[in-house]
């Protein structure tokens, strides 16, 4: 009688601990595309290719992207007459999402790569901006 007792009160406290693991876990990212990361050869080549400085324009409010060649991203958001308001530091990983490549950040966020000279981040399309 006392190790029914006992099972029972075991499977009560399991079956409350796996219903608080379920409630308190974070819900995966749904604005997240499947992707999967490159190798190390072409990860390298393809974040040598995009590194360069990026854009979504020249007005208050527009963002910019600094993209290095090891992977660190730079965000910056500009306020009036180009002055910097906002900055973040991400590091990024080469990945391809849906046959086309791109960048997986530890943002949990995917920087698209549409062309040679476009990206496209949270929604925003960036332009390549020359040196």
């Amino acid at each position: 009688r006392w190790l029914k007792l006992t099972l029972l009160v075991i499977l009560i406290v399991v079956s409350n601990a796996v219903t608080v693991w379920m409630l308190t876990r974070p819900p995966p990212n749904p604005f997240l595309p499947d992707y999967k990361l490159l190798a190390p050869e072409p990860a390298n080549r393809l974040l040598s290719d995009v590194a360069g400085n990026y854009q979504t324009g020249t007005r208050e409010g527009a963002r910019g992207l600094k993209i290095m060649a090891d992977g660190r991203i730079h965000w910056i958001k500009f306020g009036l007459k180009g002055a910097i308001v906002e900055e973040s530091d991400l590091t990024a990983k080469a990945a391809a999402s849906a046959g086309r490549p791109a960048l997986f950040t530890n943002g949990d966020a995917l920087v698209e790569i549409v062309d040679a000279s476009t990206l496209k981040f949270y929604g925003d399309t960036y332009r390549r901006k020359l040196p």
